[in-house]
């Protein structure tokens, strides 16, 4: 979610370059949240920085990337009754010691697989809406 600010600039920045083109941006984690759900076991600590989710593409992407020496989950950010209404922008480093927001425990490989076809498959879907104008 850190890069979403980013990619809206340069979507903006790139239409305004090539105004007769179409620019589309996605996130996989938004478009593939149905299926990634339904494959998750963390509860609301699997969807942060180097927590299940990740932790499991990572585990079957590049394995030797993933420090198993590393504590659990030991990120917080606080609730707010105002949902995603109110948007803070914190540094990794003041909500997480080690870079963990989520519960990378809950991470396997073979869910791994699973979550990277599923966000394969939404984004499929989104590519092939735009080839046949359906976006």
């Amino acid at each position: 979610g850190g890069n979403e600010a980013d990619m809206a600039v340069t979507l903006q920045k790139l239409k305004e370059r090539y105004a007769d083109s179409r620019v589309f941006g996605v996130s996989y984690w938004k478009v593939a949240h149905e299926r990634l759900e339904k494959l998750r076991e963390a509860g609301p600590h699997g969807w942060g920085h180097a927590g299940e989710m990740e932790t499991s593409m990572m585990m079957q992407i590049r394995p030797d990337l993933v420090k198993a020496d590393l504590p659990g989950m030991d990120g917080s950010h606080p609730e707010s009754a105002h949902g995603d209404d109110v948007a803070q922008f914190l540094r990794m480093d003041e909500i997480s010691e080690h870079g963990i927001h989520g519960d990378p425990s809950f991470g396997t490989k073979q869910k791994g697989d699973r979550m990277l076809d599923a966000a394969a498959d939404a984004l499929v879907e989104v590519v092939r809406d735009i080839q046949e104008g359906r976006l």
